[in-house]
């Protein structure tokens, strides 16, 4: 009888916390992870190459978002002589494209020259390597990046497809992948599809139903009046973005404190209508020192000359509008200043404890106090400045309430600054397993705690854009807040 009882009162306890749960869930708001991005790695292959097991090499598959095939028809768009080019041919050897292997080429060969001991380095000729494929692994939304305002197309900002490189050996039997990922980036809308069609579409993917086939799922993806790839356009694409593990050391070669080290080089390509090819390109917000600190072997005039330049610079962030996008973490340093770099190396681990991370360090004090310190960027008289500024101006610093904010909030704007903050070896989203990974190159998550913990963020500026929502809270959306945590703002959510 007692049995009996104890076990009835067991079912009856289940039966109202299932009620209790089903009430919760209904109740609960979306989960926080999910947002406007897709990694499925079944969809991925079909995308890129459903004939995955047949096809030799990257070139030779027909999937719509195939690296290969997206090159070919960029170059039909500009009516580029080898707009043509045969399957089988890798777009990095042709004429348009030939500028981003040279330069990644000269760029690991000089760290190669300077790293010469080095056991494990990234092969200088990756991009043009016979065993080299790319892979497609995810698809981002990101039209939080709205302020900058670059694309002929809208102001909404940009989608991202982003591929990893992986090779294989010794007839094809060895496979692996490569540390290397390569974003193609878009305006997020087309001629047809406006802002809040484009919003309105991603919301409807990130609520819609997961059972789906995957052919049919496709399908729905490019469906003109409600896919959220339709806007795409290969002849609008805007740039190629590569972040690559140069090389990385054991700790039997490493003489640091650190246990080991590694470098990530990255470069931007963005294609020029002008010259029919995709050039090398300033990194948003990449400040490069040499153009603003003299270094030993300067002379007393180009001293004097980067001094004038550094001086334009530390104006131009004086500014109160600008105090307040460095605040807002909007921040878009303008090309026409001539102090952004081309090429950014990362140095890990450490990540923001390595001066070299960090364009805007704090140098050691001047051994004449008198003077400004001449390998200081900004130094912390200017940044009082334009905080007094906008003070005066009536802008309201959320995130800003020190110098040493500042210069965090300046660093953190930055490529090297961001770079392995909460990241997966530098990588924030590397992409789910495709099947048959082997375990050494397993990845258990495909994005990084930095990626995942935006998504929410992201997805309310999808809904403020959708509904066409203006003012204080949109903004607020909009506001980045430190690398190294979430915004504040969606705490709750997560």
């Amino acid at each position: 009888m007692r049995l009996r009882t104890a076990t009835s009162l067991i079912f009856i306890a289940l039966f109202f916390c299932a009620q209790a749960r089903a009430v919760r869930a209904a109740s609960d708001p979306p989960d926080p992870l999910m947002g406007p991005y897709i990694q499925d790695p079944a969809l991925m292959i079909t995308l890129d190459c459903p004939e995955l097991e047949s096809a030799q090499t990257s070139e030779e598959c027909s999937g719509p978002l195939n690296f290969a095939k997206l090159i070919r028809r960029r170059l039909q768009s500009a009516k580029s002589p080898q707009a043509f080019f045969q399957p089988g041919v890798n777009p990095f050897t042709l004429i348009e494209a030939n500028r981003i292997a040279s330069i990644v080429k000269a760029d690991l060969q000089e760290i190669r020259a300077r790293e010469f001991a080095l056991s494990s380095q990234l092969s200088p000729e990756f991009l043009v390597d016979q065993g080299s494929r790319v892979e497609l692994v995810g698809i981002i939304n990101r039209m939080d990046r709205q302020f900058l305002g670059e694309h002929r197309e809208s102001d909404c900002g940009e989608i991202s497809l982003i591929y990893r490189f992986a090779y294989s050996i010794r007839d094809g039997k060895q496979k692996s992948r490569l540390p290397v990922t390569m974003n193609i980036v878009f305006p997020a809308t087309s001629a047809y599809h406006d802002c809040q069609i484009v919003a309105r579409s991603w919301l409807k993917w990130i609520n819609r139903p997961s059972s789906k086939a995957t052919s049919q799922t496709v399908k729905e993806l490019f469906d003109t009046l409600n896919g959220p790839l339709a806007s795409l356009a290969e002849s609008h694409i805007s740039r190629l973005e590569l972040n690559m593990q140069a090389y990385r050391k054991p700790a039997s070669e490493d003489m640091t404190n650190f246990g080991t080290e590694a470098a990530y080089l990255i470069r931007v390509f963005r294609w020029d209508d002008g010259t029919g090819r995709f050039e090398p390109s300033d990194l948003p917000n990449q400040i490069d020192r040499r153009a603003v600190t003299c270094e030993p072997s300067d002379s007393f005039a180009i001293c004097g000359s980067k001094e004038g330049t550094r001086r334009r610079l530390v104006r131009y962030l004086q500014q109160p509008q600008v105090v307040a996008s460095i605040d807002n973490g909007t921040l878009n340093i303008p090309s026409w200043l001539g102090v952004l770099s081309r090429r950014a190396v990362s140095i890990s681990p450490g990540g923001s404890h390595r001066s070299g991370n960090q364009p805007y360090w704090k140098a050691l004090p001047s051994e004449k106090s008198d003077l400004p310190n001449e390998q200081d960027v900004i130094s912390n008289r200017d940044i009082i400045v334009a905080l007094n500024r906008a003070r005066k101006a009536g802008i309201r610093l959320s995130h800003i309430g020190s110098v040493e904010d500042f210069r965090t909030r300046l660093n953190d704007s930055t490529c090297t600054g961001c770079h392995q903050t909460r990241a997966i070896a530098g990588f924030h989203f590397p992409g789910a397993d495709r099947p048959g990974t082997p375990p050494p190159n397993s990845v258990f998550l495909p994005g990084s705690p930095h990626f995942y913990g935006d998504q929410p963020r992201r997805r309310a500026i999808l809904e403020s854009i959708a509904n066409h929502e203006t003012g204080r809270l949109a903004a607020a959306k909009l506001t980045m807040n430190y690398s190294a945590r979430p915004n504040p703002l969606f705490e709750a959510a997560l």
